[in-house]
């Protein structure tokens, strides 16, 4: 298994409910396991939760195995606009509202409420590019975060 390079760091809190821990650290796999990397950080007055049984590794498979793998979100869009020409500013923040689905989705994105995933950050650039903006076109800020199915 290949390991995730990245400054993603995991907390309790990041967690979704219900998500199955892992414990087993004599299971051959649990380096590269996102369910025992969970494990890692459950604060120690959690006295219970759902967990993966030692019984589900069977024959050298885990059907809960899940590989640590990190997400580079983006959120922001004051620096995308920030050299925008003014003709073409209603226009482009139009057609990104347009794709995230909704106004108020905008201002969440923008606000880094919600994160904008690669395809996501792929497209927008890919709006700023179809108007001629290719060179430094960023989002305001980045983050690294596991996924966590």
């Amino acid at each position: 298994m290949k390991k995730t390079n990245s400054n993603a760091t995991l907390k309790f809190e990041d967690i979704p409910a219900g998500y199955k821990y892992c414990f087993q650290t004599a299971c051959p796999f649990h380096g590269d396991c996102m369910r025992f990397k969970a494990s890692e950080v459950v604060p120690s007055d959690k006295t219970w939760g759902t967990s993966v049984f030692p019984t589900a590794l069977k024959n050298g498979h885990c059907d809960f195995f899940q590989e640590i793998k990190t997400l580079h979100l983006a959120y922001g869009f004051d620096a995308l606009f920030a050299n925008i020409k003014g003709k073409d500013v209603k226009e482009l923040r139009a057609e990104v509202q347009q794709y995230l689905g909704a106004r108020s989705n905008y201002y969440r994105y923008n606000s880094g409420e919600y994160k904008l995933k690669l395809a996501q950050q792929a497209y927008i650039l890919g709006l700023f590019s179809n108007f001629g903006y290719t060179e430094g076109m960023h989002f305001d800020a980045y983050e690294d975060r596991f996924e966590m199915e």
